[in-house]
């Protein structure tokens, strides 16, 4: 293994000096190298903590790579080299939970039962080493080498020469069948965007984007940049969280980044998709951090244009994860069954207000209803409902924990995590649609971003196909008020999931006050929430609100991301 480490180590070297050179072909040359070695590594290394290991100081190379490829004409490679540095230990956990083996089952039953076997057995054996000590690796190196010589055989067979083998091209393509993907990522020299179409595979486009630079990202070169005082202001406003001058800062900051973002990024794109109604992004790197979204350009009418009045936006993983859970998207079991998770008591952290309204909401537009609220809402409660239900809503504290993301998660009753390292064990094959409704759910690992790691990936490999997620502490009325909005249209104006948030986010940004007001005054279900909303907003009198529009700012309706598969409305509800 020790040759194979070497070669790893020396092809990042190569990959760096020559792309600060300038050196396209030898980028290319070193970058393949690097694939090499790196799957190797990756088959070697059985626990996820090593594979890990290996890919902190690698995450660049891919980057690096794919600008080199555009810059050498070879769109497909530069697609390819984004795509595979993208989530490679989700992706390779993914597709083994997700082939189909059915014409397996009916022409080699015995290969079949085999592989199903070695298959759990490892899983079982990797969650049980993941938290011993070194002596139990031998055994997981074992069920890993049995597993490896039983898709060996596998492949061999017609029709399986492809069988968990990496992405192609081909499965991009798939994936871009019902929006462009747009790829995303920045290298010391610039950035790119590599757009996918269904109908235009021999015409990827490349944007050059010279402001997305890594420099952006790092506080000593750029302390100044609009990433760098969006996050430094974020983190100053939790650290003190009752400071108005804090909080003022972070809404600056969040309203520069935005503007930024449609210049250096968004305003490009969109001239070069030429009037798509939607996208798909697939950031890279920290970029996975940011709200596209919400990006804006000066406008002489409205004063401001947002991203989303022009195109849907909605975020992936990455092309492989779309594609290797669309079959389940279009199965026909009804999204009926519901588990709410509502302001679990005890915790050290205050009650949430609109908590018990949103489950409200939610629970009506559903026929089976789990509640867990307060004390019930524990972690073997949650755990159990979990494999029963097709949707998930949670309406608690989240926290992010960027250095160690395995600890993130959802805060249960007497301060219990579901964390992310606990929806890596599950396995929820009924699960189609998670809702996030908690602070900085949507956050990943700083130290491997590409990865990564975090809730919506750890949903997903769990057996979610879309999740709703946020990128930083939201507004507990905002939220409330958000999925209200979102329900409705998701269950009442027969919206797919993902353009339900988009028009739940417009619906917040544009109305005024007493449009809100009107709007839960006629909507059922929403009378708590119509009551909080005129409490906090001191709404009394017919015109009342009338012309104000407290919730415009992006602070309040661009927390929250959708990742993933959209999904139908499913059973007819009235809410």
């Amino acid at each position: 293994m020790l040759h194979t480490e070497e070669a790893l180590v020396s092809a990042l070297n190569w990959a760096e000096f020559a792309f600060s050179r300038g050196a396209w072909d030898e980028v290319e040359k070193a970058y393949l190298a690097f694939e090499d070695a790196t799957q190797l590594l990756m088959n070697r290394q059985v626990r996820r903590k090593a594979k890990q290991g290996w890919l902190i100081n690698s995450h660049a190379i891919a980057a690096q790579a794919a600008y080199s490829f555009a810059k050498l004409g070879k769109r497909r490679d530069c697609v390819l080299a984004l795509e595979r540095g993208r989530a490679r230990i989700f992706t390779e956990a993914l597709s083994r939970n997700n082939q189909d083996l059915t014409k397996l089952k009916l022409q080699q039953p015995a290969l079949y039962e085999e592989y199903v076997q070695l298959d759990v057995e490892y899983d079982r054996v990797i969650a049980e080493t993941e938290a011993t000590k070194e002596h139990q690796l031998e055994v997981l190196r074992l069920a890993r080498q049995k597993l490896d010589e039983i898709v060996e055989k596998i492949r061999a067979l017609p029709d399986y020469n492809t069988f968990l083998s990496p992405t192609t091209f081909a499965d991009i393509v798939a994936a871009a069948a019902d929006t462009p993907l747009v790829y995303l990522s920045t290298t010391g020299v610039g950035g790119i965007a590599a757009i996918v179409r269904e109908n235009q595979i021999d015409d990827i486009s490349i944007v050059w984007l010279p402001q997305l630079t890594e420099e952006i990202f790092r506080l000593k070169i750029s302390a100044s940049s609009e990433i760098h005082v969006y996050f430094a202001s974020y983190e100053k406003c939790k650290k003190i969280p009752d400071d108005s001058e804090a909080f003022d800062s972070w809404r600056v900051a969040i309203d520069s980044l935005c503007s930024w973002l449609w210049g250096a990024v968004v305003g490009p794109v969109l001239e070069e998709i030429d009037g798509a109604p939607q996208l798909t992004v697939i950031p890279t790197g920290l970029l996975s951090m940011l709200p596209f979204h919400a990006a804006w350009a000066t406008d002489p009418v409205k004063g401001r244009l947002y991203a989303d009045s022009r195109v849907r936006i909605g975020y992936a993983t990455n092309a492989r994860s779309l594609r290797l859970t669309s079959p389940r998207v279009g199965c026909h079991e009804p999204l009926d069954t519901l588990i709410v998770v509502s302001d679990p008591r005890p915790t050290s952290l205050p009650p949430l207000k609109a908590a018990e309204s949103e489950a409200e909401i939610a629970s009506l537009a559903f026929n089976k209803v789990v509640r867990l609220d307060g004390e019930r809402a524990t972690r073997f409660n949650v755990i159990a409902a979990l494999n029963d239900s097709a949707v998930a809503h949670f309406a608690c504290h989240g926290k992010a924990y960027p250095e160690t993301p395995l600890k993130s998660g959802l805060l249960l009753a007497n301060d219990e995590c579901l964390s992310v390292q606990d929806f890596l064990t599950l396995n929820l094959t009924r699960s189609r649609l998670a809702i996030l409704s908690a602070c900085e759910t949507g956050l990943i690992g700083w130290q491997l971003p590409n990865e990564v790691v975090g809730l919506p990936s750890a949903l997903s490999e769990a057996g979610f196909l879309g999740v709703v997620a946020s990128l930083w502490e939201v507004d507990d009325l905002a939220t409330a008020l958000l999925m209200t909005a979102f329900y409705h249209a998701w269950r009442i104006k027969r919206l797919d999931s993902s353009s339900a948030l988009w028009d739940a986010q417009r619906w917040v940004r544009d109305t005024s006050d007493r449009e809100k007001f009107e709007f839960l005054t006629g909507c059922s279900g929403a009378q708590k929430v119509r009551d909080y909303y005129a409490e906090v907003l001191g709404l009394i009198g017919a015109d009342a609100g009338k012309d104000i529009f407290s919730f415009s700012h992006p602070y309040y309706w661009a927390g929250f991301i959708y990742i993933g598969h959209p999904l139908g409305a499913g059973a007819d509800r009235h809410m």
